[in-house]
């Protein structure tokens, strides 16, 4: 504590490393770790695992020994997330979805991150270094919020995209940086130029299975990676402090003491770089024609989009300049120990595929089988609806049937109940109940009745005259004075005998109760149909 207090402002600044992924990242985050300088180093705080530890911080100590074998890293003393998981109650929630991806390319004043950050900055209890593959293109957005000391570590980028293939999960990480909404020219023109289809989703999980789904050709795939990689050099060039060449670093005694004084000028100080060792490939003709394709595709989207060709000069200057020896046409530098080990990855790479093709199969074929079997369980399912539904028809129909039975039953006793001796004998009692409710209806249809049995006496007795000449001159000679009474029992006599053949008597409304009535229509309807339908 007492050599941290004596140190000036600018040995105190926080450290930032960045670079893309597989450049030997991890082995510059051990040599500021084990450094007696005293550093607090943050290993890819914007990792999605970072993200997904915010419920619980222990998940960040599992990443550790299974995941460096892996990914061939160094070996650590301690996890890769130890001092973010000590400062994980402060600084963990301040992390958002959108810092780790989607502002990868920042734009005005963005949030790219810089809350986080400044919240790890002031948690770090050392002299904070954070190194991060997913800010390559934040370096000035990030120097200006939060000043500090900015290093940029780059490689060869045909050794780094093998590297990738040591696990997909690299290759979709490069599709989710350029899926934001905030992108440069050259970017609009590659997603274009591959068939890019961007997928956005609140659920990071959700995006990585989709681009799992969605991956990219070979010649697509380097396309996306070495414009990132260009691009990436370009920032670096322009912002960072300083640039550093893992492959010069590897192999150059010499620029590894220079490298090591630049960085103490710079207040880094106590950094051994001696033991820098990053794999550098043999490639033949047919590699270096696939390459360099693509890379001459690359080029023209740099100036069509507004690129400088003495930026693109330098970018590729540089990249040549620290190009590894064994690139040389003489092959000169080639070795067999060089020969067996890149055998020896590329047979990792190629079980690792392997391995991940079984697990693929494996996956499917439980997905296949968990489906059908679901499908079979909703084909039983239906199948005990439908003899449920069958079951109910039955019943409804022994119900119908139950309910017919004693609807004829009922209608027996009803007929039974009218014609029998005591139902015409209550009925005078039944017409007195009515009226004394209110109802008069008894007492119209009485003197209905009456009127109806007083007409046919009428009509009888006009017939008894008319077969009476002596009776019938007597009876017009009286009906002459009373001319009203004439017309009534004309009229009556002639409706009389009116009425069909077929019918004795007169059939009227006349007596009948509202419910007879309507039975009388409906008969009535009925009878009209029934002579339709037969002419």
């Amino acid at each position: 504590m007492n050599q941290e207090k004596t140190l000036t402002p600018r040995e105190n600044d926080p450290v930032f490393l960045h670079s893309l992924f597989r450049t030997g990242s991890t082995y510059f985050f051990n040599v500021f770790r084990r450094s007696a300088r005293g550093y607090w180093c943050y290993q890819e705080p914007l990792n999605d695992l970072v993200l997904w530890s915010q419920g619980n911080k222990e998940k960040l100590l599992e990443f550790h020994e299974n995941t460096s074998n892996t990914l061939r890293h160094p070996h650590l003393d301690r996890p890769y997330f130890w001092e973010l998981h000590e400062v994980a109650d402060q600084c963990l929630p301040k992390l958002k979805k959108k810092h780790i991806y989607d502002a990868y390319f920042p734009e005005g004043q963005e949030d790219v991150g810089q809350v986080f950050f400044e919240s790890l900055i002031r948690a770090a209890k050392a002299i904070p270094m954070i190194q991060e593959c997913r800010t390559s293109m934040r370096i000035q957005a990030l120097k200006n919020k939060l000043g500090g000391r900015h290093l940029y570590l780059w490689r060869n980028p045909w050794d780094q995209w093998w590297s990738y293939k040591v696990s997909y999960y690299f290759d979709l990480t490069n599709q989710l940086f350029i899926n934001g909404k905030n992108y440069p020219e050259v970017i609009s023109r590659l997603r274009r130029e591959i068939g890019f289809h961007e997928f956005h989703n609140d659920d990071l999980q959700a995006q990585f299975d989709w681009f799992a789904r969605h991956r990219l050709s070979p010649d697509k795939n380097y396309m996306l990676f070495y414009t990132l990689w260009l691009l990436g050099l370009q920032h670096g060039m322009m912002h960072a402090d300083a640039l550093i060449s893992i492959d010069r670093l590897s192999r150059e005694p010499g620029y590894g003491q220079r490298m090591k004084a630049m960085l103490e000028e710079r207040g880094l100080i106590g950094l051994d770089l001696t033991d820098c060792q990053i794999p550098q490939a043999c490639y033949g003709r047919e590699d270096k024609a696939f390459f360099r394709e693509i890379e001459e595709k690359v080029h023209d989207l740099f100036l069509c989009s507004g690129g400088f060709r003495e930026e693109l000069d330098d970018l590729l200057h540089l990249r040549h300049s620290c190009e590894p020896e064994t690139w040389t046409d003489s092959g000169a530098y080639v070795n067999g120990l060089d020969l067996i080990r890149d055998a020896e990855r590329a047979r990792t790479v190629v079980q690792r595929i392997e391995e991940r093709e079984v697990a693929v199969q494996v996956a499917a074929s439980k997905y296949i089988e968990s489906t059908v079997a679901a499908a079979e369980a909703r084909v039983q399912q239906a199948e005990a609806r439908v003899q449920q539904a069958e079951a109910r028809v039955q019943q409804a129909e022994a119900r119908g049937h139950r309910a017919e039975a004693k609807v004829q039953e009922t209608e027996v006793h009803i007929a039974a109940l009218l014609n029998s001796t005591s139902w015409r004998i209550t009925r005078p009692l039944r017409g007195i109940r009515r009226v004394l409710r209110g109802d008069l209806w008894p007492i119209v249809a009485i003197k209905n009745s009456l009127k109806r049995r007083l007409k046919n006496v009428i009509v009888v007795m006009i017939a008894f005259v008319r077969r009476r000449p002596f009776i019938s001159r007597l009876a017009f000679r009286c009906l002459n004075y009373m001319p009203r009474l004439k017309m009534k029992l004309r009229a009556l006599e002639v409706r009389k005998s009116a009425a069909p053949a077929s019918f004795p008597a007169m059939v009227t409304l006349d007596g009948l109760s509202p419910r007879a009535s309507r039975i009388y229509h409906d008969l009535k309807l009925a009878i009209e149909r029934y002579r339709k339908r037969s002419s």
